[in-house]
């Protein structure tokens, strides 16, 4: 299903290869979420079971299994979206769209407010499109029931010889639907509980008189190594999603994202800049950018794919990457974007390379790189983030200030367009520009 949130794809293979291994003719999903489980096992002769609390999972579980389905509009602010909510597949397009709709919830900078207004005047269109998108997906999930209720109360009705999946709600899935929740009211929603390790023992025992099950958690389950069964991530700096369960053989699935290498030099040693020297910006393709990121961060950061990836040159050779984050910090309280990755190359004969890095970072020419046009006209403030234990950071000084500290960490923010590339290129030259002899160069470390 399109809504976002759902288990990975290496695990639902991992679900689908057990159910077929099981010798039961019902199989429970508790927790079904955007029912990717039952659409991956439809295709199996079994009957299968849905259970959920989410105000998404139970529209959905309503309409495959035509049960009467309402909500309302709990925010005026809102209201025009009433009409929408009239046949059960009316209101799963509705929150789909919604979903989408919904990111910059609750903020008013000028950014979110021209996407509310974009949302608002298209969404006739954008929801009739989405029912022809996903009727037909829908049609192919075939489903017995659903239960809507909490599902340590749902498992109590289950048999013995029936197969189990169960996908326990954390925090985290409350977190990425909360606007809906705040827009719209399920006016039949049932209480529930969310899923912590106090859950466990009480689940252990459940598990241990169940013939067929398998769970799937973020939660690490203290009593059920031995159950171990396989672990996956979608993305570097995602939580790992486990698998525990009677299945006879492991499965590991970790993230392979494409990298592919730049079509410019790389600085090196033998390099010298001078003062007719050129520095550049340019925008390249995320691959591009995970290949120099890969090639030069620091091995216990963790890696992350910001929206906008560029590359900083001098004469053409490339001296390091920035990486930039907008739409989930634009119009914040502290900064309108976040700097998720600036990175110098080693092995050149400028031990402050990245402080010319960082001064890129803040020109005129950046901020017109960036390919939206509401953020690129009023981005004033990026933010980044120094994860150190000393007072200061020697490496933003004088291209950022500071914002706040924390422990480990320190909060920096620069002006955008403080300057041009070559007024950064001046400041950079004239304060720290100094070369080493060519058996000193040295990776970036400052």
């Amino acid at each position: 299903m399109p809504f976002i949130g759902g288990l990975p794809l290496p695990m639902r293979s991992m679900a689908l290869e057990a159910a077929r291994s099981w010798q039961c003719e019902d199989i429970y999903i508790g927790c079904s979420g955007n029912f990717g489980l039952e659409r991956a096992l439809s295709g199996l002769s079994v009957r299968l079971h849905s259970n959920d609390v989410s105000l998404h999972a139970g529209a959905l579980g309503a309409y495959l299994t035509g049960q009467p389905f309402t909500i309302t509009v709990r925010d005026p602010g809102y209201d025009w979206l009433a009409p929408y909510l009239g046949s059960p597949l009316d209101i799963v397009a509705t929150l789909l769209v919604s979903t989408s709709m919904l990111q910059g919830y609750g903020q008013d900078a000028l950014y979110w407010q021209r996407i509310h207004a974009a949302y608002k005047k298209r969404f006739p269109q954008l929801q009739e499109s989405t029912k022809a998108k996903i009727e037909p997906i829908l049609a192919q999930i075939k489903v017995a029931d659903f239960f809507a209720g909490d599902v340590l109360d749902y498992l109590e009705q289950i048999p013995p010889s029936a197969g189990v999946i169960l996908v326990p709600h954390t925090r985290g899935l409350h977190r990425l639907y909360g606007p809906l929740d705040k827009v719209f009211e399920w006016l039949e929603q049932p209480p529930f509980q969310v899923f912590s390790k106090e859950t466990i023992p009480w689940l252990r025992t459940w598990l241990s008189a169940h013939d067929h099950w398998l769970l799937f958690s973020e939660i690490e389950m203290e009593g059920l190594g031995d159950y171990l069964r396989g672990s996956s991530k979608s993305g570097y700096r995602a939580v790992p999603v486990n698998c525990y369960g009677d299945m006879e053989h492991a499965r590991i699935a970790m993230p392979h994202l494409a990298a592919q290498p730049p079509g410019f030099p790389v600085m090196d040693g033998d390099y010298v800049i001078d003062d007719n020297s050129c520095l550049q910006l340019m925008r390249v393709k995320a691959p591009v950018f995970r290949w120099l990121r890969d090639a030069y961060l620091k091995k216990v950061v963790a890696p992350a794919d910001p929206d906008y990836d560029f590359v900083v040159l001098v004469d053409g050779r490339i001296i390091g990457i920035i990486g930039i984050s907008a739409s989930l910090y634009f119009g914040g309280d502290w900064c309108d974007a976040y700097m998720m990755c600036d990175v110098a190359v080693g092995g050149t004969r400028y031990p402050h390379l990245s402080k010319l890095v960082l001064a890129a970072s803040l020109s005129k020419e950046l901020k017109l790189l960036i390919p939206n046009p509401t953020i690129s006209a009023t981005l004033k403030r990026i933010g980044t983030t120094a994860f150190t234990d000393n007072p200061v950071s020697m490496k933003y000084r004088g291209a950022y200030k500071i914002h706040s500290r924390k422990p480990g960490a320190l909060n920096y923010v620069g002006n955008s367009g403080r300057w041009t590339l070559k007024e950064a290129f001046l400041w950079w030259k004239r304060l720290h520009g100094e070369m080493v002899s060519p058996q000193a160069s040295t990776s970036q470390t400052d």
